[in-house]
């Protein structure tokens, strides 16, 4: 959970140093404890997402979806945890081949 003009400074910044050009998608909804959220979605077509940018409505500056218990949470909002997970969870991680050198050579 940022402050709108973070996320908004990091996609500037993406969309900027970006070798292609980026495709944006975008959904509104509402939560199932009726917070509305708007999520755009930008990436290399529909397959390769870079970034999921999500706004949630009338929440002010709370952890979606957090345990009522909690201090600065807002469990009516969208479960960002579990969109977090989801959406690390998606992404096949790359690993750069790098050549193995011998020590000394």
């Amino acid at each position: 959970v940022v402050h709108p003009s973070n996320a908004s400074g990091f996609l500037s910044h993406l969309l900027r140093s970006s070798p292609r050009s980026l495709t944006s998608r975008t959904q509104r909804g509402r939560s199932s404890g009726g917070r509305e959220f708007t999520r755009t979605v930008y990436g290399y077509g529909l397959r390769d997402v870079l970034l999921e940018d999500w706004t949630v409505h009338g929440s002010g500056h709370a952890w979606s979806g957090g345990s009522p218990a909690g201090s600065h949470t807002d469990p009516a909002g969208p479960d960002a945890s579990r969109e977090m997970i989801r959406f690390f969870l998606a992404r096949k991680r790359l690993v750069a081949k790098v050549p193995r050198t011998r020590a000394g050579a």
